[in-house]
């Protein structure tokens, strides 16, 4: 649910075409490209015609998924010199 809320506004936007997505679950981020339909994918088929729409607008238009485990640290940055 977080990624579709998201991506479709993302996709929305003239002059993107690279999104990257940072997600713990591969999983879910494959279904959204899955053509076949079950229970669980119903919420995924508004993204999915989304997905088709945003990367047949352009060729330049690309989506990139990265995995980021939840139990992952992101490193602590100084945002100013005390």
């Amino acid at each position: 649910m977080a990624i579709r809320t998201g991506l479709i506004p993302a996709m929305a936007i003239d002059n993107i075409h690279d999104i990257t997505v940072i997600t713990d679950s591969i999983a879910a981020a494959k279904k959204i490209l899955e053509s076949k339909v079950d229970p669980l994918q119903n919420m995924f088929i508004p993204l999915a015609s989304a997905v088709k729409t945003f990367l047949s607008k352009s060729g330049r238009n690309k989506i990139h998924f990265w995995y980021c485990p939840s139990r992952a640290e992101w490193p602590k940055h100084k945002l100013v010199d005390d």
